[in-house]
């Protein structure tokens, strides 16, 4: 199912669980090539080995590709889980979540992260039948393309939490 966001040209499409993971394998290997730093976690063979190893409905996870115009930019890997925020449960799309899953990101060109990419996905999500509530994105570095985008273009109501550290090392 593809929409397109006529502000930017930008144009989202919705693939699924591991055959939609499969068929975005080309796009995903160029959109990682277009970035600057590159870690284990952004690469398509680790998403691959989540689904098929760790991921309990792998049909449940979700892959957003963002394209300006025929160029493949960013996907958005998230499923539908509940957070709480004191009482209050909320339905959040967040990156895939497990205890052997330390750090996320989203997958996003270098030139691309100039683009609104959060508000443009945020419209793209009012226009589906689809409800949710919030976002959800733990487990990021500091230099995470996703903080990136949003520090660019920052949507009306965010939160960005920093919470404990990661020992992990550049080794580039």
């Amino acid at each position: 199912m593809q929409h397109l966001l006529k502000d930017e040209d930008v144009s989202v499409t919705l693939f699924q669980g591991m055959e939609g993971l499969e068929s975005l394998r080309d796009a995903w290997n160029g959109i990682v090539s277009g970035m600057p730093r590159r870690h284990f976690f952004h690469l398509w063979e680790w998403h691959y080995s989540y689904l098929k190893c760790l991921e309990h409905g792998p049909n449940d996870v979700r892959f957003y590709l963002l394209k300006r115009g025929d160029t493949p930019v960013a996907v958005f890997p998230l499923q539908v889980t509940e957070i709480s925020l004191g009482l209050l449960k909320l339905k959040a799309l967040a990156f895939p979540s497990h205890n052997h899953v330390l750090l996320c990101d989203l997958i996003c060109r270098e030139d691309a992260l100039h683009l609104p990419l959060f508000l443009l996905f945020s419209e793209y999500l009012r226009n589906q039948a689809k409800s949710w509530d919030v976002i959800h994105l733990p487990h990021l570095l500091e230099d995470a393309c996703a903080i990136q985008a949003i520090n660019n273009h920052p949507p009306k109501k965010f939160l960005l939490k920093h919470e404990g550290r990661c020992d992990f090392m550049d080794t580039t």
